[in-house]
């Protein structure tokens, strides 16, 4: 059969599909809609017509529901214990990429199950299997694997069976046994306890997924679990107990374990790397990167313009969006109405545009609403990992950094949280992630601000290959917030520098008012808030004839001591003024002195000079 003529099939049989782009495991566009009902018979025909473009995701659980069953569960068997436990042991419909018997020995298999009427199963897994229930898809055949070997039923007329009762989740999300007393663990330990015949590696996974999710080191539960499995009667050995341990921790971040390819076969089947801009000038494709600034500056509406701009496709700042993808908004400082609100100032300027109360493409930003938030957490990885799968998130706005962080040891640990979470969630679905974060507060002394000046950048920068640095300007006649804006990608290894953002808000209750635009910048002008400090220093200092201290500096200019001080520092060094004992003063420069030319003096008289007496 086609791909069309199978996935027509699979909806008359009562099963939820969609497409899936070839050599990827997520959905083109929101596949949520299709756990709660079917795609039309239009939409199928539209999606399958071409044979080249998409594999067919079946979306497991109640969203499915085979004539008899309430929904479908399937096994995904993962490694050869599995295969040699499971594959003979039930006769229902099954499912391989390139089945036959030498190939079932190194390459796992689909077990298909139909779940009862009304009864929900869980997805979980185990070291060597996936139950792919509620909330998951698998991938049928004739699809391709990422390989380029289909997937093949082999035998499409065997009947699917009811799901067998041990492939029901046994533990909760915490790793906790459903169906054990609350004292497993100690049971597990004890002297009559151990690992259970037959459940051996079950049990190691359950115990380390367990350990996982209160942080508990790898090594420290791979090293108490191989203590186990030596005392056991049934010992498994290390590569195996190595394997379950590692599969419960990555399970936080399903697949990203470490991988290889040959480099002949990556250059040969891997597409071309090639850079490429989602908003040209501003986001690079699948980029990890920061906008930094001090409070006040204005960073989160312009976080929220370019998340606006990133869904919906109107341009950002001027510069077009060369791409729209799906957006996920994640605030974690403000109350979600002041954020709603602030979505439909930024918005109000392009519905009045076009003369719409919606914007297309809206419905592509994913807003936070509530929730507990935190990179160090893993709940926090799985849950973004989950949602950036499950709705096709190309791009992650995450603001501020500091919330979403742990900030113990002045960032010591978020670069390491942002290595093995972010960065993977970024290779493997091509997802971008944009952080807000707070520069130090010298800053506001400095011209121009860099990375450097990121808050913990000793820890943070490394992680961003895209910075976007905002220095607050003095307001401008209207009070609107202005920022000089510098930035620079990895990606292209050049810097856009002198460009002033002017933000125009009108943040009067009840009003949708907002303006953003670039606008050059004028460095001969003075309009850092600093720049004024230092003008009315040596505007004082130019009129003194004797050095001042610094304290009647500061009561003589109506600034603070300390800030002050800061400024003589800065002037000090770039010899403006000068230090001495007595207080400060203005340079004095060195009066001219015109040296007279050689050419300009007459040649002397050497006759009136012998007949001179005093020679």
């Amino acid at each position: 059969m086609s791909m069309l003529e199978e996935a027509l099939a699979y909806r008359e049989s009562g099963l939820s599909i969609f497409p899936v782009p070839r050599g990827e495991k997520f959905a083109m566009d929101e596949w949520k809609k299709y756990q709660t009902e079917q795609a039309t018979v239009e939409q199928v025909q539209q999606w399958f017509s071409n044979e080249d473009e998409y594999n067919i995701a079946i979306v497991c659980g109640s969203a499915s529901r085979p004539r008899g069953f309430g929904g479908i569960c399937v096994v995904d068997l993962d490694t050869q214990h599995a295969i040699d436990e499971y594959w003979t042991k039930y006769d229902t419909l099954k499912a391989m990429s390139g089945y036959n018997a030498e190939k079932r020995k190194n390459r796992g298999g689909h077990l298909y199950f139909g779940i009862p009427e009304g009864v929900t199963v869980k997805s979980w897994r185990t070291a060597d299997m996936d139950i792919q229930a509620e909330g998951k898809i698998i991938i049928a055949p004739p699809s391709l694997h990422a390989s380029g070997i289909q997937y093949e039923w082999v035998d499409p007329d065997v009947p699917i069976m009811e799901l067998p009762e041990e492939f029901y989740k046994p533990y909760s999300d915490d790793g906790i046994p459903e169906s054990s007393s609350k004292n497993w663990i100690t049971e597990l330990f004890s002297v009559d306890g151990g690992f259970t015949q037959g459940r051996h590696n079950d049990q190691v996974f359950q115990f380390s997924l367990f350990m996982s999710k209160y942080n508990v080191p790898v090594d420290v539960t791979r090293s108490i679990m191989l203590y186990m499995d030596s005392q056991d009667n049934s010992p498994q050995g290390q590569k195996q107990i190595a394997s379950s341990v590692l599969s419960a921790y990555s399970d936080v971040v399903p697949d990203m374990s470490f991988q290889t390819q040959p480099l002949d076969y990556l250059l040969e089947h891997e597409d071309n790397w090639s850079f490429g801009w989602l908003i040209k000038d501003w986001i690079p494709e699948a980029s990890i990167g920061v906008i930094g600034a001090l409070p006040q500056t204005g960073k989160t509406w312009f976080s929220i313009d370019m998340a606006f701009s990133l869904a919906t496709g109107v341009p950002f700042l001027g510069s077009p969006v060369l791409k729209t993808c799906n957006v996920l908004y994640i605030q974690l400082e403000d109350p979600i109405g002041m954020t709603l609100q602030r979505f439909r100032t930024v918005s109000a300027p392009h519905r009045a545009r076009l003369g719409i109360d919606k914007i297309p493409g809206e419905d592509n930003l994913h807003v936070l609403k509530y929730g507990n938030f935190n990179f160090a957490k893993q709940e926090t990885i799985n849950a973004v990992y989950d949602f950036v799968e499950q709705n096709n998130i190309k791009f992650v706005i995450v603001d501020p950094l500091v919330v979403a962080a742990d900030t113990r040891n002045y960032m010591g640990t978020i670069g390491a949280d942002l290595k093995d979470s972010v960065r993977n969630i970024r290779d493997k679905f091509g997802c971008g992630f944009m952080f807000v974060h707070h520069v130090t507060k010298a800053t506001k002394d400095k011209d121009t601000i860099s990375q450097e000046d990121l808050w913990g950048a000793v820890f943070v920068t490394a992680s961003f290959e895209a910075k976007i640095m905002m220095q607050a300007l003095l307001p401008d006649e209207n009070k609107n917030i202005r920022a000089l804006i510098v930035k620079r990608f990895k990606s292209t290894k050049s810097d856009y520098e002198n460009e002033m953002l002017t933000l125009d808000i009108d943040s009067t209750k009840g009003s949708e008012r907002y303006n953003a635009t670039l606008v050059p910048y004028d460095s001969e002008i003075p309009q850092l808030k600093h720049h004024v400090v230092r003008e009315k220093i040596l505007s004082f200092l130019k009129d003194e004839t004797d050095p001042v201290k610094p304290a009647e500096i500061s009561d003589m200019i109506g600034e603070t001591g300390a800030k002050v001080f800061n400024h003589l520092r800065v002037l000090v060094d770039a010899n403006k003024i000068e230090k001495t004992k007595g207080g400060y003063s203005i340079v004095k420069t060195m009066p001219r002195v015109n040296f007279i030319q050689e050419e300009d003096l007459d040649p002397p008289d050497y006759a009136n000079i012998m007949e001179d007496d005093r020679f």
